[in-house]
This record gives structure tokens, sequence and C-alpha cells, in this order.
């Protein structure tokens, strides 16, 4: 007995189906294609944001640290005039302070004679531990053991412009006072140009404080 020959497909109908397959492929392999490539263009929008969230985050950052280093210049002005005006009620002068007082008693600080130095940039601390003779004859009590900011007391008798310079004729406009009289200095660098740096300035008998070159 003999077998019956299997059913014969349709030459049409295999060809259709041969199609079909290939056409799937084809999508499958654009669909992969177009998710991978999305996936790409993703990535990169997300590297890019993050790029940008984390320099504004740097930028916010370096503001807020320079701004809460700085608050230690009002802090220290505000001792430094204590102490002087204490030291004026009992000696009837006020007493300049720096670190290297040369010339007449009294009158024997010139601008730009700061301490703590050198002044190191980029708002690092300096070790303020040690305090000149003229700071300790002062009695000044620092908020720390380190300082961000370096500072001066330039000090005149009545009617004297003996060691006021640029500084002092601007605050007492031109001339000396016709009492005695003392004004602050302190100078910080922020951003490490040591040719330019924020400078704060304050009269002994103002509360306002001047600024220049703030965040320097």
């Amino acid at each position: 007995m003999c077998n019956p020959d299997p059913p014969q497909i349709p030459e049409d109908t295999e060809t259709q189906r041969s199609s079909l397959r290939g056409i799937a492929v084809a999508e499958s392999g654009r669909a992969m294609r177009a998710s991978s490539g999305f996936t790409l263009v993703e990535m990169m929008f997300v590297i890019v944001i993050l790029g940008v969230l984390a320099a504004v985050a740097v930028v916010a950052y370096t503001k807020n640290s320079r701004k809460a280093r700085a608050a230690e210049v009002p802090q220290v002005f505000g001792e430094l005039k204590t102490r002087e005006e204490t030291y004026h009620a009992e000696f009837g002068r006020y007493l300049p302070a720096c670190p290297n007082p040369a010339g007449t008693p009294f009158e024997d600080c010139a601008e730009g004679d700061y301490w703590p130095a050198p002044l190191p940039g980029y708002g690092k601390i300096m070790d303020a531990s040690a305090m000149p003779a003229r700071w300790s004859a002062l009695k000044v009590r620092l908020p720390s053991t380190g300082l961000y900011c370096q500072y001066e007391v330039v000090a005149g008798l009545s009617g004297s412009d003996t060691n006021m310079a640029a500084v002092g004729i601007d605050l007492f406009g031109g001339a000396a006072p016709t009492r005695n009289w003392f004004y602050l200095m302190a100078r910080c660098d922020w951003d490490g140009n040591s040719a330019v740096n924020a400078q704060y300035v304050q009269r002994d008998d103002e509360s306002g404080m001047g600024k220049t070159n703030e965040g320097r």
C-alpha cells in the first residue's frame, strides 16, 4: 500500500509567509535602532542638564561661602570699635593697631600694614592665635583663632593727619577731624587674584561700612 503524498503548500502562500517574516524582522530592526537612538539622545540631554545644574550649584556654593566668611568683618570691626572706645575712655586717645608701628606715637600705623599676614587668597583661613602687641594692649577678643581677612586700625590725634592716607582722606572728606579719630580697614582675597582685593572700611563715628571690590 502506497503512502499518500503530503499536501502541497501553494507556492504563493509560502512566498507570502516569507515576505511577512522579512517585514517583521525589518520592522523589529528599525524599532531597535529607533529605540537605541532615542535612549542615546536622552542620555546626552540628561548629562547636559546635570552639567548645567552642577555649574549653578558650584557658583551658588562659592557665593554663599564668601558671604558667610565675609560676615567676619562686621564682627571684628564691632569688637575693635568697642575696644578702641574703652581705651580712649581710659587714656584719652585711640591706639593705632598694626603689626609694624613706626613714627609718632599714637599716629604710627600707616595704611596697608595689615594683620594677619600674608594674605593666602581664595578665602583661606589664617592663624590669628598670636596677636600683635597693639591688639593685645586693646584686649581684643576675636571670634575665633583664625581669620579670613586682614585688619588694621589707623588712628590719630585731634587735627592731625600725619598718618592719614587715601582711605582716611576719603572717609573724612580731606581733613582730619578736630577730635581724636580712628578708622578701621579690612582686606580679603576671595578669588585668588592678589592684584585686586575686597576692601572694607569704617569710620569711628559711623555704623555704615564702605565696601569696594566685594567678592574679589
